[in-house]
């Protein structure tokens, strides 16, 4: 490609749809930009041209090219010589006016091992499979190949685009004559079918065990995804700076602000070691949402810093990073000119550097474009302390600002938009807002949403889960502590007391209290107004009022008809529409849920991959069950899993929920069941969740696999499991213990129930 671009004024860069022509394109693009006088990367044409005239973006160019020179179009003579222009496209037919055959670059497929290279990275997370998994993962790669062959040169970019599809090595209606003529196939035919591939049985192992989920994506290559760029950054701010200029003054200052505010902020200064700025560090600043340049006096004689500097403005034109200089006791003049001692300090580290004249350039094009950001100078500012507050202040504005602009919800959160925007408007001048709804119908969704969006408005804010199953397992006081210790950001309180009070008066805070079932909880839980400062926020997230004197209340509607629609297809086909064959029947099961969106997930999943004849018989079986029409679509799932499944999810629902995952599956394995295909099977259905390797499930789907075991026998001597201690103590004190319990369950029921007992006197067990 740079051999094409060393003689030819325009060079083509032409294949299908995600092959990678945007990806070499932007690599090529900054391995070269600064060999010119001006560059610009025009992303995503096609698109641009739908929304904006030709003269508006032509004029953006022309700014960021050149601010003085009017352009009149897009053709290589109008620009000085050696300027070079680089086209992407699917159509050979736009790239026309390239000069000669040769200033076009047909991007090849990946050779095998450079696809089983990219599989792995995201099959296993590593460049290479997992031991075990080779032979597996080179069926997909293969596939790969076959799957999608060509883009037809000639067809309506602007309309449907088509593909050439190959099903499992197998193509339909091959034109013989010309090896580039396959069959057209609409891109949503292909997204469709790319779910409904025919597999032998090694690509059936790889399915089971959760490998083909990365397929689609990774073929595709499809920008879908409405993730925001900062949303899921593993950083909020990188600080660049200079040791021994700051180390003990601003940057201890700011740096421990912003961790009180609760903003994760990189300053490892471990890191600092040597010339060469490490890769390690260079991942940290590609990571961070915001990164603030302090520009001290001695700033510039540092490669190091320098070295960052480049990144950091790499980062904000490529990805959107947010940039704030600070300008410490040091003139913003002397920074933006190099000059005094600031330019003298500067002069050093290019003296080190006389074999690299691009990389000074490139030290001195960032210098010259951050120091001329919006940001603060030190000498303008009295005191450091305000300084640094102005700074902390100014960081939370932009994360709020970040968030209120985000609409990037999760695609699969149907309908969310507009409730978290209710909720939201009652924050406005309610002090306590209650999110009400029954079991299942989004309440801890919505919450964890407002909460994400509103929280960096706080000077402090926690997320309080699971309240009422937390009120059984710990006391009101180490509960209570946990919160506070949160909200101040200091690990030594012990409870609240005049001086912890006092500090909470002062801040303005946001609290989600989730699932509340008791009004006492909210006191125990210092959960009253009154304790925090003037602004701060209570949410509260319950099956009803309690009796309390809330404020606001959004009672959570269940989906309309369109959106439950929606989410049910999301599920059952993994697209946001049925497939035209099953049009009715998911209208059927759609009604029949209703809006609920817990039951829309589980009995989406209950028929994904199933045939028409499975599911209306599945329908049938739900029909006329109209007292408790929830309950009966869950249990229709419970029903539908393998006899290990099932006895696995009754385990999880009454003794292992919140439990470690590798400690669950090491207990289960003793039990002789197979949590390896067990575990994944119950999350793909919805039965259970894993985060942070803790095993959840939905207190409904807990409440129904309690029941399915009380149901077992009356007398609970006669059940598989126990849980409740007045159970526990009636069996072993009783005659009705059967021998079947004692063989094979007691031991399990037994240590898992005191694990939670608050105290031996709870549990009247003869010794």
């Amino acid at each position: 490609m740079e051999l094409l671009l060393n003689d030819k004024q325009v060079v083509g860069i032409w294949r299908m749809r995600g092959i990678g022509k945007a990806t070499i394109a932007q690599e090529v693009f900054h391995q070269n930009r600064n060999k010119f006088d001006g560059y610009y990367f025009v992303e995503n044409v096609r698109e641009t041209m739908t929304k904006e005239s030709s003269n508006d973006v032509r004029d953006k160019i022309i700014r960021q090219l050149l601010r003085n020179k009017s352009l009149q179009e897009g053709k290589c003579d109008l620009y000085g010589d050696g300027s070079r222009i680089i086209v992407t496209s699917r159509d050979r037919q736009v790239l026309k006016y390239v000069n000669s055959k040769e200033g076009i670059y047909e991007v090849e497929s990946l050779i095998d091992s450079q696809g089983l290279e990219l599989f792995s990275l995201h099959a296993f997370k590593q460049n290479l499979p997992e031991e075990g998994y080779m032979k597996l993962s080179k069926k997909p790669t293969s596939y790969a190949r076959e799957w999608i062959s060509l883009i037809d040169e000639s067809g309506n970019r602007q309309g449907c685009n088509k593909f050439f599809l190959y099903y499992h090595g197998e193509y339909v209606d091959e034109d013989e004559d010309d090896d580039d003529a396959l069959t057209h196939v609409d891109e949503e035919c292909f997204v469709n079918a790319s779910f409904r591939f025919s597999v032998d049985d090694d690509m059936e192992k790889i399915i089971g065990c959760g490998l083909h989920k990365t397929l689609p994506s990774s073929l595709l290559m499809a920008s879908t995804s409405s993730t925001h760029p900062n949303q899921w950054k593993k950083w909020d701010v990188f600080i660049s700076f200079r040791g021994d200029d700051t180390r003990y003054g601003i940057l201890s200052h700011l740096s421990k602000a912003l961790k009180d505010k609760q903003i994760k902020t990189f300053t490892d200064e471990e890191l600092h070691k040597g010339e060469m700025i490490s890769p390690e560090l260079l991942k940290i600043i590609r990571e961070s949402s915001v990164s603030i340049v302090i520009f001290s006096e001695n700033y510039a004689d540092s490669p190091w810093c320098l070295d960052e500097l480049v990144e950091i403005l790499k980062c904000k034109e490529e990805s959107g990073q947010i940039v704030l200089p600070v300008f410490y006791k040091v003139d913003p003049t002397d920074v933006q000119k190099l000059t005094g001692n600031f330019g003298k300090a500067f002069a050093i580290a290019t003296h080190g550097e006389k074999g690299s004249p691009q990389k000074v350039d490139n030290w001195k094009r960032a210098m010259m474009e951050v120091s001329n950001l919006s940001g603060w100078d030190s000498q303008n500012i009295k005191y450091e302390a305000e300084l640094v507050e102005k700074i902390v202040n100014d960081v939370l504005k932009k994360f709020s600002d970040m968030s209120k602009s985000d609409d990037s919800y999760d695609t699969k959160l149907i309908g969310i938009k507009s409730r978290v925007e209710k909720v939201e408007c009652l924050l406005k001048d309610k002090q306590v807002v209650g999110i009400l709804g029954i079991g299942g119908v989004g309440k801890t969704t919505i919450a964890l949403e407002v909460f994400r969006r509103n929280k960096n408005q706080f000077n402090g804010h926690y997320f309080v889960e699971n309240v009422r199953e937390t009120m059984i397992k710990k006391s009101s006081k180490s509960a209570r502590k946990k919160i506070i210790c949160e909200l101040l950001r200091d690990k030594h309180i012990d409870d609240l007391n005049d001086h912890v009070c006092k500090r909470l008066k002062s801040m303005k805070v946001l609290i989600v209290f989730d699932d509340i079932e008791d009004r006492n909880h909210l006191k125990d839980l210092a959960g009253e107004c009154h304790l925090y400062g003037e602004g701060s926020r209570i949410i509260i997230t319950s099956r009803n009022s309690l009796g309390l004197s809330i404020e606001g209340i959004y009672e959570v509607e269940e989906l309309i008809d369109s959106q439950a629609l929606e989410l049910f297809s999301l599920h059952a086909f993994e697209q946001n529409r049925p497939k035209e064959e099953y049009k009715e029947l998911s209208k059927k099961a759609t009604i029949y849920v209703g809006g609920h969106p817990l039951a829309l997930k589980v009995l989406g999943s209950h028929l994904f991959r199933r045939t028409i004849e499975e599911w209306e018989s599945e329908l049938e079986k739900l029909k006329g069950k109209s007292l408790k029409k929830i309950e009966d679509v869950l249990k229709r799932s419970y029903d539908g899993l393998e006899k290990n499944e099932q006895e696995i999810f009754l385990d999880i629902a009454c003794f292992f929920k919140g439990e470690d995952k590798d400690e669950v599956e090491r207990k289960l394995k003793a039990f002789g069941f197979y949590p390896e295909s067990g575990i994944p099977r119950l999350i793909e259905k919805y039965l259970i969740t894993v985060s942070n390797n803790r095993v959840d499930m939905h207190d409904l789907l807990e409440q129904m696999g309690k029941d399915i075991v009380n149901e077992e026998c009356k007398q609970p001597g006669g059940r598989s499991r126990l849980w409740n201690y007045e159970d526990i103590d009636h069996v072993l004190t009783t005659e009705t213990v059967r021998t079947k319990l004692i063989n094979e369950a007691l031991i399990i029921i037994i240590f898992e129930f005191c694990k939670n007992c608050r105290s031996r006197d709870e549990l009247s067990i003869n010794q």
